[in-house]
């Protein structure tokens, strides 16, 4: 048949695949009945009256007796048992189920690899198809898009040309006010210009005669200062002079070079005088500091020795505070060791907390373990420990030799059993099936590795295939001989 390359209708698609689906083989799932649950449950053997029984009977045991502790341990034999029986049952019936699985899985593969190569290169070529009205449609709208590019660029510079004539027009109004602006300007400075100069002239002739009282007024103020007897202005309240203040006619007269000279000899008069009073208070500031820096080194010596006898007094108490909590915990941890390996000792016995064993270290030790000392403590519980480490063992090693012989004496009776209820035809065919079914491990890709696998493979499945012609070797020899 001919394959067009061209894409096909949807009728076409259809009719090709109605010849695919007659082509293929029918396949139908295997014909197994489904099983109730009881029917199920009787593929295990177990008798549930027994297994209740078997539960009212131990569940009620106590294990801290003698005769309670032996019948606890036959008890947990059965039950193990009976799992255990159950899981292999369980393996046994899942085996068919298993090997089923793998043979759907290999033949719904091999039908896969049938129709995949075709789904490939129809998918291949829808795919081209796709592609290429992909690249029609994305040729039309780049065009499209440049076509609108070119009408934007032609508004844009026609709008462009607009703008630069109105900048222009804006321009020359512009340098036409500015032109106009300037030339008021300089008309306007040219009278500030004017004014300024007459305003300058007076003030200079106004700040001179201010100067010259300021000068007068300053060095009264000075005079003043000093100390001498009279009055220097008619205003002797205030320490300094102001404008406003006039000079009394003496001094008002008084040329300021006299003035001046009069006003240093008084301060030079005065300043000696501030200066020895300034040094007497001086040794005596010196000396209160002297002593009020002796009082307080003093004081400061005291408080370091002070707080370093109370540092050395904390830190004695907090030691011995330490070592007694130590002591304490290291009681408990022994009380509780106490509690865990032996019945003798409850915790009301050992503590005043009898709600949980969780003990804190504030709770109340009764005696005589209260007084008991550490070491005593210590050797009884490792005493104690010592006793229950070896009777442990005694009851494990017991145990496990029980469960061994246990153990031995189950498989060799259902090994008879079954050799007793099974053809050696059929041991043949479940060996063979055993052979095939032995799980292959995940190796590395490594080629030697991979060659002794697939050889090891080989090899057993030609053992298997031995087996199953040796079992229907003895089966028709049977049927034979009953004939």
């Amino acid at each position: 048949m001919t394959v067009s390359t061209s894409p096909l209708t949807d009728l076409e698609q259809q009719q090709m695949g109605e010849e695919l689906r007659a082509a293929w083989p029918q396949v139908s799932a295997p014909n197994i009945s489904v099983l109730a649950e009881s029917k199920i449950a009787e593929q295990f053997a177990v008798d549930t009256a027994a297994i209740e029984s078997a539960k009212a009977r131990y569940s009620t045991v106590d294990a801290n007796t003698k005769d309670g502790y032996a019948l606890a341990i036959e008890g947990r034999a059965l039950f193990r048992d009976t799992r255990i029986g159950i899981d292999k049952r369980r393996k046994e019936l899942n085996a068919d189920a298993n090997a089923y699985t793998k043979r759907v899985n290999s033949v719904a593969k091999q039908l896969t690899e049938l129709v995949a190569p075709t789904e490939d290169a129809l998918n291949d070529k829808i795919h081209k198809v796709d592609e290429a009205k992909a690249l029609t449609k994305q040729a039309e709208r780049e065009a499209a898009e440049a076509a609108e590019r070119a009408r934007l660029r032609e508004e844009q510079e026609a709008e462009r040309a607009r703008m630069a004539e109105e900048r222009e027009a804006i321009e020359l109004e512009k340098k036409a006010l500015a032109d106009l602006r300037a030339k008021q300007e300089a008309e306007q400075q040219a009278r500030q210009e004017a004014e300024e100069l007459e305003r300058k002239g007076r003030e200079e002739a106004e700040r001179k005669r201010l100067q010259e009282y300021a000068a007068r007024m300053t060095l009264l103020a000075r005079l003043h200062n000093t100390g001498m007897p009279g009055c220097a202005y008619d205003d002797t309240c205030a320490a300094t002079a102001e404008l406003t203040r006039a000079p009394i006619p003496e001094f008002a007269d008084m040329p300021l070079q006299r003035l001046e000279s009069l006003t240093v000899t008084k301060e030079l008069a005065a300043k000696e005088l501030r200066d020895a009073r300034a040094r007497r208070e001086q040794t005596e500031r010196e000396q209160a500091e002297a002593e009020e820096l002796r009082k307080a080194q003093a004081r400061a010596e005291e408080q370091r020795r002070l707080n370093a006898e109370r540092a050395e007094l904390d830190k004695q108490r907090a030691q011995l505070e330490t070592e007694k909590r130590r002591q304490r915990e290291h009681r408990f941890g022994l009380l509780i060791r106490l509690v865990n390996l032996t019945p003798d000792y409850p915790p009301e016995v050992l503590w005043t907390n009898t709600t949980s064993n969780n003990v804190e270290v504030d709770d109340e030790v009764k005696e005589p373990f209260a007084s008991m000392a550490i070491s005593e403590l210590e050797s009884l519980v490792g005493r104690l420990e010592l006793a229950w480490k070896q009777e442990l063992e005694a009851r494990r090693a017991s145990e496990t030799e029980e469960r061994r012989v246990a153990e031995l004496e189950r498989k060799a009776a259902l090994e008879k059993r079954r050799e007793a209820l099974r053809p050696d035809c059929e041991k043949l065919r479940i060996y063979a099936e055993s052979i095939r079914t032995v799980p292959i491990p995940e190796f590395s890709d490594d080629a030697d590795v991979t060659g002794t696998i697939n050889t090891t493979i080989d090899a057993l499945l030609n053992i298997a295939e031995a087996l199953d012609k040796a079992a229907d070797a003895i089966d028709g020899s049977s049927s034979n001989a009953a004939s």
